[in-house]
């Protein structure tokens, strides 16, 4: 019974819709044989109208051709999953899911490439891959192979090379201050690929599936783990202008790491004007770290110190850093 168009729209707060236009059509779905009809009317027209919105939002940049706001690609997984929900209730659900289908064919995800590397860094590869999984594992029930797309396919090894078992620290791109903890999203892409090395990283991580519907779908105790110690120590993902470097992946407690940045994307979005930055992690520990907190995105700190080159291990010229939030950069 929330205003639509009040405190928790997509104009005043993104976050909140966001997060209503995820978790409500999935979580109808699942209540729906406890509603009454009442319920069930009040319930769908509220939703109706938040992916709407959304929908709105996107056809307005429009994101086919304009689609560089961290925000609006994190909606399209919504979008999806509310499309397949409303199916049969709503008249609008057909046309966005064409729509949104194109999207995921066509231009998603905009900060990464075939190698499956994501320029705003691990954090936020994290936590817009955790959200993007459900799309992917319910495609894949239905007989749409976009888990075949070359992203999806090798998005796990930027997670194994670069979101390395027991990271202290998560550099490079906001939240670097924060540990590494991908440990679930790689159970998950293990068993979407059947990955060995994936489930490895899993459990080295004391990760499991999880709760929830994803939990459920995508347990698999029957695929064996294996250590990457017959892989090349060392990966480059030029897309999104990655490279890592360990001296001994399967055995975390003795590994040095070297980690490289400099991204064709620039310091736009959730990445900072580090390129050519470098930083050293061995033996578990963090040694010549990014540093900088992500309080609030913007605010004083972050704007005048993570944001900056001189917050990161890479070169100053006449004391003066790369420009923050530039393509150009």
């Amino acid at each position: 019974t929330w205003d639509v168009n009040g405190g928790s729209s997509l104009r005043e707060n993104d976050e909140a819709a966001m997060d209503i236009a995820m978790r409500g059509p999935r979580t109808f779905d699942w209540i729906y044989d406890t509603l009454s009809e009442t319920e069930r009317a009040t319930i769908q027209e509220m939703l109706r109208q938040r992916l709407v919105q959304i929908n709105e939002a996107h056809r307005r940049m429009p994101f086919d051709s304009r689609p560089y706001e961290s925000h609006s690609g994190r909606r399209i997984g919504f979008m999806v999953e509310g499309s397949i929900v409303f199916a049969h209730e709503l008249p609008e659900a057909k046309a966005w899911l064409d729509y949104y289908s194109r999207l995921l064919w066509s231009v998603y995800p905009v900060w990464g490439g075939d190698d499956g590397a994501w320029h705003e860094g691990i954090g936020y590869w994290h936590a817009y891959l955790s959200m993007m999984t459900m799309v992917v594992s319910e495609l894949d029930r239905l007989g749409i192979p976009w888990k075949n797309k070359p992203f999806l396919q090798n998005t796990g090894w930027f997670g194994l090379y670069c979101g390395y078992v027991g990271r202290k620290a998560s550099a490079f791109g906001d939240g670097q201050e924060g540990a590494a903890n991908v440990g679930q999203l790689m159970y998950h892409l293990a068993s979407i690929y059947d990955n060995p090395y994936f489930r490895w990283q899993a459990e080295r991580s004391n990760a499991g599936p999880g709760a929830g519907p994803l939990g459920f779908s995508l347990y698999k105790p029957e695929l064996q783990a294996k250590p990457p110690s017959d892989l090349p120590q060392a990966k480059a993902f030029p897309k999104a202008g990655w490279v890592a470097m360990h001296s001994n992946m399967a055995d975390p407690a003795n590994n040095v790491l070297l980690l490289l940045h400099a991204s064709p994307y620039g310091s736009v979005s959730h990445n900072h004007a580090n390129q050519n930055a470098f930083v050293l992690e061995a033996f578990g520990e963090p040694l010549a770290i990014s540093s900088g907190y992500y309080q609030r995105y913007g605010c004083p700190h972050h704007a005048g110190w993570t944001w900056q080159t001189k917050a990161h291990n890479s070169l100053l010229v006449d004391g003066e850093g790369q420009v923050p939030r530039s393509f150009a950069s």
